[in-house]
């Protein structure tokens, strides 16, 4: 996969909650589908170019969000991905294994690609246009038109539109003007001249009105997505209404106005200042430059600092009016529809799309690699050497692709079998890896390893990988190795399409990067299966050859560039509560009423008593004939902090009889998968393989159990891989936010202040690792298995594999008491070398001890900071251009269990940091005078309303998400509850709980970022100012380790 449909779980994850949710091990399932490094166009685009915020999900049955902590691989792997690429028949069966795409040709000449499944009450739809950061190479016009698209159009988001566009026009004048201006003082005018113009514009502005509606018509998980080689515009819907989708997303193409411009940029700037904070985005953007030279791949998708201060709304339209036409753009629906009474209704809708064909793409030519250039690659990562040789090679589109990918799957590979990862197991180096990157138009692999820590040889690193590659290029290679290969790439294209989600995102990736047809794709991806050692020894001789250039990892940071506020006044929209006639018409007397679709927990999922504290779930798959068997037990990191380190150790043991080499070669030959995972409150053991291997895969899971094998090299690796990351934690801004959250809530229980430390990981040592971990077999289990098998075979290949019977320790319910505070306070933590700080609220509320009290809660919630149309995003990234990002989350403690512990409420905004102190007044007046809109409000009830709909678990994961509820006591779905008080909720109840319990509470603020001594006193304004440093918030660095 090249891109992310939700990038923001790559970036930031914390929307947190205490309790447990079906969503840890589905991620931590799904999160391991494919077993190989992080592609490098992901790696890319997700590091280089953030693209936006993901919208909140199906309720974790009382709280608003889940943060995961799921570490599935050794510290070492982690770091060098960063370094460089950085009874059945009573079952209800789901789907009817029908994974097909029909294509259409509109009369305008767009593609259409359908998918049926009506597996899930849902609609993912998505627009794709063949245009992105390489049809406009370091200027960010892709990127900025795609962020203006969000603005309506004509008839969209416009009181009325023949009055503002006089201002309009006269604002594009003046950035052309801006454009063409050096001097400092002539800028500065022309500045305040379009923020001046910009108030009059804004005059006609109705804000956020495309999202709004999206919301009413069953939207939800409204975002964009701008890559190098193609721009997305999606979200998820509930089917009765395509026709309103339809309407909306072919309008939306049809005549877009750029309007609220000046703020638009603002938001970009704080994008690019994210950007540059990110740990892995200038090296990666660097990496990109030396191995892509002579391709616009080389230029960063968001453009250059010189580019966003110089914008052209002329150039703008010039890139929409040749690229955004019919012949260029494909439509990518995948859910519960009906191809064939659909296609006139997109005709009517989206055939209003211009016709046309873009231009071809201007040609290039990449610098040829010679074998004797080195290019340094700057990481702020101590201790680690790393080298790589990157060779030029096919794009996916070519047809030596299959076979190269293979062989580089041959040299290592997620089961950990590869020939690079065998001298990793030998100690012959710390790690290695070979990463292939496909981008549509450029194509490269790295091959390379990580030394030895502290004194492994990058040259021996170096022969050792060319000595790999040799033993490919002549076929020395088992046939065993390239027939389980080919069975894990039968499986992963299996997981990848068995869910709506997973398929749109198929279809997304191949259209975008230019298959002919999905029948194209999958024939390309079927050609893996006819794959010969010839063939795999034929495309390494044509590639791995002495062409390459080599890559190093130096220690250190690049230079940040700095963009200054511009100092213009805020433009507040008057129209907020308006509609224009076009939404109006749109709606009528339409409810939008949308009839969330329950979980039936008789009929989803067969239950079934192992043992006392033994309980199988299981699900029937009529999809595929793929199976998923989860282990989980209820004991995670908030019982004891050392799950994550044994979930990272136990992945790279073997037994008494089979090296962990051995175990992962036995279990690829099946087409299996055995991995680890834990979070707060459980510890995962999963398995996946095929159908037909069912049996032998438990077989060699039971030896696995019964028979591991401590490794004292392995946990020698763990100790340092914690070292490492104690010496990277100051460079990752994104952890120390998530610290220092930690730290303000929960105080000494703070899941950082506790993290194991590695000099508790080297006394507790090997042995003492697989005696926790056998010590867990005996804690209260769940078993979650999807698949073709009875119930009752299942649950007997479970006794044979775990003792059920000696399970003895019932789930602890483990709620981490929220920390009061008497008086304001503002905790800061200074990052010298932070390009955007973060500023955050804390506040502590009183318990939710009933489902209404906690409706209420939650509404207002996600009205204040719950999504694009809360209050904080409306203004602190619309309307003032504070932020990039700006939203809310709750904390409510599990209701069934600890109903009557308080609940509090977090905010966190990235901002530049000398918009700091402004950012900072502006949450606190919003918090003290929060305004109440009926149209946001409304727009948060419905957001709650479709989350509940369109989040409906997925095959895989319904008995996860049956097996929690009923844990904690739930006989039926708790959304059965929730669904008519969020009908019947009113905005008066939102205001209420504002004023009676919000406003008066007493409110904590964080910063974290550059921070002066004069902001330092100018913060006093809002409490007690108290400074932390890495000791107050992290263990790695605290006196006790």
């Amino acid at each position: 996969m090249r891109y992310s449909l939700s990038c923001r779980e790559i970036s930031v994850d914390l929307r947190c909650c205490e309790m447990p949710a079906y969503r840890p091990v589905a991620l931590f399932r799904h999160a391991v589908l494919r077993q190989r490094p992080p592609s490098i166009p992901l790696m890319a685009a997700t590091a280089l170019c953030q693209w936006g915020t993901a919208a909140p999900g199906r309720q974790p049955f009382d709280g608003v969000g889940s943060m995961v902590n799921l570490k599935r691989e050794v510290m070492k792997k982690s770091l060098l991905t960063a370094a460089i690429a950085l009874a059945a028949c009573c079952l209800q069966a789901f789907g009817a294994g029908d994974t097909s795409v029909r294509q259409f040709k509109l009369a305008n000449g767009m593609t259409v690609w359908l998918s049926e499944d009506n597996s899930q009450p849902k609609v993912l739809g998505a627009v794709v246009v063949k245009a992105g950061a390489n049809q406009c190479p370091n200027t960010g016009i892709a990127h900025y038109f795609e962020h203006l698209m969000f603005k309506g159009t004509d008839k969209i988001g416009t009181s009325d539109y023949e009055a503002e566009k006089q201002w309009l026009d006269s604002i594009a004048a003046k950035y052309d003007l801006l454009a063409k201006t050096t001097d400092a003082g002539v800028r500065r005018g022309l500045q305040a001249d379009i923020n001046r113009l910009s108030h009059k514009a804004a005059e006609y502005v109705i804000p956020n009105e495309f999202n709004n509606l999206i919301s009413y018509f069953g939207g939800s998980g409204l975002n964009a997505a701008t890559s190098y080689d193609f721009t997305i515009y999606y979200n998820t819907f509930a089917p009765e209404f395509v026709g309103q989708w339809a309407e909306l997303c072919s309008e939306r193409m049809i005549n877009p106005v750029f309007r609220m411009f000046q703020s638009e940029l603002e938001t970009v700037y704080e994008e690019k200042n994210m950007v540059a904070d990110n740990l892995l985005a200038p090296a990666m953007e660097h990496l990109l430059g030396a191995v892509l030279e002579g391709s616009p791949y080389v230029h960063p998708v968001i453009g250059s600092t010189e580019s966003l201060k110089n914008p052209s709304l002329n150039e703008m339209r010039e890139f929409f009016d040749k690229y955004y036409v019919a012949g260029n753009m494909g439509l990518i629906m995948c859910g519960d529809i009906c191809a064939d009474t659909l296609m006139p209704l997109l005709e009517r809708s989206f055939g209003r799309i211009r016709p046309g064909c873009a231009p071809p793409s201007a040609p290039f030519a990449l610098k040829p690699f010679d074998g004797t250039r080195t290019v340094g690659i700057k990481l702020p990562i101590p201790l680690v050497k790393v080298t790589a040789l990157a060779y030029h090679t096919p794009t996916e589109e070519d047809s030596d692709y299959v076979a190269l990918d293979m062989a580089s799957q041959i040299l290592s590979n997620g089961s950990g079998s590869g020939l690079l990862d065998s001298l990793a197991d030998t100690k012959a180096i710390m790690a290695g890896y070979a990463v292939p990157a496909a981008f549509k138009d450029a194509g490269f692999t790295l091959v390379g390893a990580v030394p030895k820590i502290p004194f492994g040889s990058k040259k021996k690193a170096e022969r050792l990988c060319l000595e790999m590659i040799g033993r490919v290029k002549r076929g020395e290679f088992p046939d065993t190795m390239l027939d389980a290969l080919k069975l894990a790439e039968e499986l992963d294209f299996k997981l990848s399409t068995e869910t709506i989600d997973g398929r749109a995102l198929l279809m997304l990736d191949a259209f975008g990067y230019g298959a002919a047809s999905w029948d194209d794709y999958v024939g390309r991806r079927s050609r893996v299966a006819q794959l010969t050692k010839a063939d795999v020894m034929a495309a390494a001789n044509k590639y791995f050859d002495g062409n390459y250039m080599r890559l190093v990892k130096k220690f250190g940071t690049y230079q940040k560039d700095r963009l200054s506020q511009p100092g213009y006044k805020p433009v507040t929209p008057r129209n907020v509560d308006a509609r224009s006639d076009y939404a109006q018409w749109l709606v009528g007397g339409h409810p939008g009423k949308v009839s969330p679709r329950f979980v039936n927990f008789d009929s989803c999922a067969r239950r079934m008593s192992l043992a006392p504290l033994a309980t199988l779930y299981a699900v029937r798959n009529d999809v595929n004939d793929v199976f998923s068997i989860d282990f989980v037990f209820a004991k995670g990191t908030l019982d004891d902090p050392l799950a994550s380190g044994v979930a990272d150790y136990m992945g790279d043991l073997g037994t008494d009889s089979l090296s962990r080499l051995g175990l992962s070669a036995a279990l690829a030959r099946l087409g299996s998968r055995l991995s680890f995972g834990s979070d707060h409150n459980s510890f995962t053991i999963s398995l996946m393989g095929l159908d037909r291997n069912f049996e032998p895969t438990m077989r060699l899971f039971a030896h696995f159990v019964r028979r591991v094998k401590a490794d004292k090299d392995k946990m020698a690796e763990l100790v340092t891989g914690a070292k490492l990351s104690a010496g990277t934690f100051a460079e990752d801004y994104s952890d120390i936010v998530r610290a220092v959250v930690e730290k303000i809530a929960y105080g000494d229980k703070s899941s950082y202040l506790n993290a194991v430390t590695a000099g508790q990981l080297k006394r507790i040592g090997a042995d003492g690792m697989v005696k926790w971990f056998k010590d867990l077999l005996h804690t209260e289990c769940m078993v979650l298995y999807c698949g073709s098998m009875a119930a009752d075979s299942v649950a007997l290949a479970v006794r044979n594999s775990i003792d059920v019977d000696a399970i003895n320790v019932p789930c602890r319910f483990i709620n981490r008491p929220l920390k009061a505070y008497d008086r304001p306070m503002v905790f800061v933590y200074n990052a010298p070398g932070a390009r955007q700080a973060n500023v955050g609220t804390y506040t502590v509320l009183p318990p939710s001890p009933t489902v209404p009290r906690r409706v209420t809660e939650q509404l207002w919630a996600e009205y204040f900071g719950g999504s694009m149309s809360s209050v904080l995003f409306q203004e602190m990234r619309e309307f003032r251009s504070l932020a990039y990002s700006s939203y809310g989350w709750l904390t409510l403690p599990l209701m069934a269990k600890f109903g009557d512990a308080p609940t509090a409420f977090h905010t966190i905004t990235g901002t530049q940091a000398d918009k700091v102190l402004t950012a900072v007044a502006t949450v606190d007046s919003l918090f003290d005078n929060m305004p109440l809109r009926l149209s946001g409000f409304e727009t948060a009830r419905r957001n709650l309303l479709n989350s509940i709909n369109n989040e409906y678990p997925s095959m895989r994961d319904v008995g996860e998400y049956i097996a929690w509820r009923r844990l904690y006591g739930y006989d039926s779905d708790p959304e059965r509850q929730r669904v008519p008080l969020i009908e019947k909720a009113v905005a008066s109840d939102v205001e209420g709980f504002y004023s009676d319990v919000v406003r008066p509470a007493v409110r904590v603020y964080l910063v974290v970022g550059n921070i002066g001594k004069a902001e330092m006193k100018a913060l006093e304004k809002y409490g007690e100012v108290v400074e932390l440093r890495k000791g107050d918030i992290s263990s790695m660095f605290s006196r006790k380790k």
